[in-house]
């Protein structure tokens, strides 16, 4: 049992280095290029690699914080019901595990919005508004498809994460 855990952990670790190694890499090479094109091209650069930066790490430690909260609460909910039958808890997926999946749904939110937000954060108003919602235009086109696809991202990781849920508690009974 400790060899597994050992081993998990061991791989978690890889897991966070490769990941680190691979960043340094093109952050490194990266400057490197837009140095020799312009170092005025470098401040964009690094506005654009910040941003992905923030993305990805903003969703991977919420990810992993929702899904270590809902195994401590699938924990306690069965808790009550395993005691009064006097049975085994079944074991739950490790910090280890959370915390792939947490990188794996970072890279995945990192490469659908990455662009997306500085694009409403430095949005420009068109001057024109709507009749019928008295908003510029300028939201409808550049904050509404930002908004759709974090709602849709949240609504995909919730759904899979019920499944978790029923799954868990399926195999409990």
């Amino acid at each position: 049992m400790k060899k597994k855990r050992i081993i998990s952990t061991l791989l978690t670790i890889l897991v966070i280095l490769l990941l680190g190694i691979i960043t340094s890499v093109y952050y490194i090479s990266e400057t490197v290029q837009f140095r020799e094109i312009g170092k005025e091209y470098l401040n964009v650069f690094n506005t654009n690699f910040i941003e992905r930066v923030g993305i990805f790490c903003f969703t991977a430690i919420s990810t992993y914080l929702i899904i270590i909260f809902t195994n401590i609460g699938i924990r306690k909910g069965l808790k009550e019901h395993f005691n009064a039958e006097e049975k085994e808890l079944p074991k739950l997926p490790n910090n280890s595990i959370s915390i792939i999946v947490a990188i794996l749904l970072g890279l995945a939110a990192q490469y659908y919005l990455a662009g997306q937000i500085l694009s409403v954060i430095n949005m420009g108003f068109f001057g024109k508004k709507d009749s019928i919602f008295h908003m510029d235009y300028s939201y409808f086109i550049m904050a509404i498809p930002v908004v759709q696809t974090i709602l849709k991202m949240i609504l995909v990781f919730l759904a899979i994460l019920s499944l978790y849920i029923v799954r868990i508690l399926y195999n409990s009974y």
